[in-house]
C-alpha cells in the first residue's frame, strides 16, 4: 500500500515523513514551491520533543508525473480552500492495476482520506470520488521553513480518527480492511488511528477549537484575548445546537484527544509557542487563508438557518484581509482587535447614552432611509454582522439614472470587503483614458495606471473605475438580498421623535403610516434629505450660476 499525500504542507509532510522513516510505509509527497524543491534537493527533515531524522521521500509536483495503482491510498491534506482544485487535477488521473493495465480512474478506483480542518472537504471530494473517509486530525505540527517540519507530539504524535464518509452505512468489507490496515500501519509510525462509527461529530468538535485560530493569527499572542475566543465559540454552539448537529462531547473530546503517551513538548531549538495552520499562513505570507471555511462555515450554517454569527462574520473578514495585505502576526493588538469583533454594550443617540441593548425591544436596531449607495452599502454591513435593520426609500423602485460614474481605488478594496466587486468591475472600465483640455489649446492624456504603483500587493486597485452609479446599487441590492435583507421601495419618512428609549419614526407606504422604534435613526438620503430637515440640521451653501 502506498500513500499519496496530496498538499504535502505541515500535515502532509510530516505524515509522511513519519510513515517513511524506517520503512513504516511506501509514501508519495505531492507538494510545490520551496518546500518540495528542498525536499527533492535534500530529503525531508522531521523535528520531533524526542527526535530529529531526515528522510529521502519520493516528491513530486504535479499528477502529470504519477502512474497511480490500485494499491495506493490518496490522503488529502490541503488547506480546504484548496481541496477542490486538489481533487479536480486527481480525479481523472488513470489508475493501472499489478499487469500494468488501465482499470479505471482515480475517482473510480481509489479510496480518498479527507484529512483537512473544517467541514465542507469531504463534500467536496464526493462530488468527484466514490470512496470518501473523513479524517479528523489532532497532530500539532508547524512548518515555517522549506524542507523542514516540527512535530510536537510524543512519543505517540498526533491523533486520527477515521470513517467512511457520509457514514458506516455505506462501508463496504473492503473499507473495513483499509482501516484495519491504516490503523496498523500509520500507529507503528506513531499516529493513533481510532474508528469510531461516525467521523462528522469528531470534526464539528475540532472546528469549535478551530474558531480560535484566526485570533492567535492576528494577535501572535492570543493570552489577552480569551473573550474574543469565548464569544466565537459560544456563538458556534449556539448556531450548530439550532441547527441540529451532533458534536462529540467536550469530555469524549478531551480523553480522544489526550490518550496516554501522547503529550505536546517543545522541540529543542524552537519556541515554546507555534501556532497554528492559519498563523503559519500569515507567517508565510501565502496571500490566502482557510478562515472562510472555519469561521466561514458557522457563519454558513448560521445564515442556512436564518439566524446570524456576527462575531466569526466579522473574523472572517479580518482573516481575508490579514491574508490579502500580507500582515503579520501581532500586527494588530487584542484590544484593537476586540473593538472590531465585539458588538458595542451601550447605544448613544445624539450625545446621550441610552443604556441597554440597540436592539429596539418591538422594532429594528436601526432604521435606514434612502436606498442609494450610502444606505445600501450601511444595510449590507449591518446584515453581515447580524444587526437587525429596515432599509426604506420614498421612490417606487430602483433609480435608472446614474448621478456619478467614477468609483474610487480605496471604494473599490471596500467593495472587495463587502463581497460586490466583482459584480462591479463587470460592468466597468478600470484606467479609462482622460483627454483634459487646459489653457492654450493643450491637450493632456491621463486616466492610465501610474507606473510607481504597479505590481504592488498593498494597493490592489490603482486606478479609478468608471460604471454607472446604478450599476453599484444593483449590486449592493444584490448582495443585500444574498445576507437576507431587502429594499422597501415606496415607503416613505414623514416624521419622527427622539426620546430616552430610542427613535420613534413615522412612515407611509401606500397611503398607510406606521410608527416604527428604532434604536437609530440613520439619513442616507440625499441633499433633500428629510431626516436631516426635520433634525434641524442647516446644509451651508448657495446656489451657483457656473462652474469655476
Amino acid at each position: 500500500m502506498r500513500y499519496v499525500l496530496i498538499g504535502a504542507g505541515a500535515v502532509g509532510s510530516a505524515l509522511g515523513g513519519l510513515l517513511a522513516h524506517d520503512g513504516h510505509a511506501d509514501v508519495l509527497l505531492v507538494g510545490r514551491g520551496d518546500h518540495a524543491r528542498s525536499m527533492l534537493d535534500h530529503g525531508l527533515t522531521v523535528r520531533c520533543p524526542d527526535t530529529t531524522f531526515t528522510v529521502s521521500v519520493p516528491v513530486t509536483t504535479s499528477s502529470d508525473h504519477v502512474e497511480l495503482s490500485v494499491d495506493d491510498v490518496l490522503v488529502l491534506t490541503t488547506k480546504t480552500h484548496q481541496a477542490e482544485a486538489a481533487l479536480t487535477e486527481w480525479a481523472d488521473v488513470p489508475v493501472r492495476d499489478i499487469a500494468g493495465e488501465v482499470v479505471g480512474i482515480a475517482a473510480d478506483v481509489l479510496p480518498v482520506l479527507v484529512a483537512t480542518n473544517g467541514v465542507a472537504s469531504e463534500q467536496i471530494a464526493l462530488r468527484y470520488f466514490a470512496r470518501v473517509f473523513a479524517v479528523c486530525v489532532w497532530f500539532p505540527v508547524v512548518m515555517i521553513e522549506p524542507g523542514e517540519v516540527i512535530v510536537r507530539g510524543a512519543p505517540l504524535r498526533g491523533v486520527f480518527h477515521v470513517g467512511r464518509y457520509p457514514g458506516v452505512d455505506v462501508a463496504s468489507a473492503a473499507d473495513t480492511e483499509l482501516l484495519d490496515r491504516l490503523a496498523s500501519g500509520w500507529r507503528a509510525a506513531g499516529c493513533l488511528v481510532e474508528l469510531p462509527t461516525a467521523v462528522t461529530p469528531w470534526k464539528y468538535r475540532k472546528l469549535l477549537s478551530n474558531l480560535s485560530n484566526i485570533v492567535q493569527a492576528l494577535l501572535g499572542d492570543a493570552s489577552d484575548a480569551a473573550d474574543i475566543e469565548k464569544a466565537a465559540e459560544d456563538e458556534a454552539h449556539d448556531v450548530l445546537r439550532h441547527a441540529h448537529i451532533p458534536v462529540v462531547a467536550e469530555q469524549e473530546a478531551r480523553s480522544g484527544w489526550h490518550p496516554p503517551g501522547l503529550s505536546f513538548s517543545p522541540v529543542p531549538g524552537e519556541p515554546e509557542q507555534l501556532g497554528g495552520s492559519t498563523w503559519q499562513s500569515l507567517v508565510r505570507g501565502t496571500g490566502t487563508i482557510e478562515t472562510d471555511f472555519l469561521n466561514g462555515e458557522i457563519v454558513l450554517i448560521a445564515r442556512q438557518h436564518g439566524r446570524a454569527a456576527p462575531v466569526n462574520a466579522r473574523l472572517t473578514v479580518l482573516a481575508r484581509r490579514a491574508a490579502r495585505q500580507r500582515m503579520r502576526p501581532g500586527a494588530i493588538t487584542a484590544d484593537e482587535l476586540r473593538g472590531l469583533v465585539r458588538p458595542r454594550r451601550r447605544t448613544q443617540y445624539w450625545g446621550r447614552p441610552v443604556t441597554g441593548s440597540t436592539q429596539a425591544e418591538d422594532g429594528p436596531a436601526v432604521l435606514i432611509v434612502g436606498a442609494g449607495p450610502t444606505g445600501l452599502t450601511l444595510g449590507v454591513e449591518l446584515a453581515r454582522r447580524g444587526v437587525s435593520f429596515r432599509l426604506i426609500d420614498a421612490a417606487g423602485g430602483p433609480q435608472t439614472g446614474s448621478r456619478g460614474k467614477g468609483v474610487q481605488p480605496r471604494t473599490l478594496e471596500v467593495f472587495e470587503d463587502l463581497g460586490i466587486a466583482a459584480r462591479v468591475l463587470a460592468n466597468g472600465r478600470l484606467a479609462m483614458p482622460i483627454r483634459v483640455n487646459v489653457s492654450g489649446g493643450q491637450v493632456i492624456l491621463g486616466g492610465a495606471e501610474p507606473e510607481a504603483l504597479k505590481n504592488r500587493p498593498d494597493i490592489p486597485y490603482t486606478t479609478s473605475l468608471i460604471t454607472p452609479e446604478w450599476r453599484v446599487e444593483e449590486a449592493l441590492r444584490l448582495r443585500l438580498a444574498e445576507l437576507g435583507g431587502h429594499v422597501e421601495f415606496g415607503t416613505a419618512l414623514t416624521g419622527f421623535e427622539q426620546t430616552e428609549d430610542g427613535v420613534f419614526a413615522t412612515v407611509v407606504n401606500g397611503g398607510k403610516a406606521e410608527t416604527v422604534r428604532a434604536g437609530w435613526l440613520i439619513g442616507c438620503d440625499g441633499g433633500h434629505s428629510t431626516v436631516r430637515k426635520q433634525a434641524g440640521i442647516a446644509f451651508v451653501g448657495r446656489p451657483a450660476s457656473r462652474c469655476a
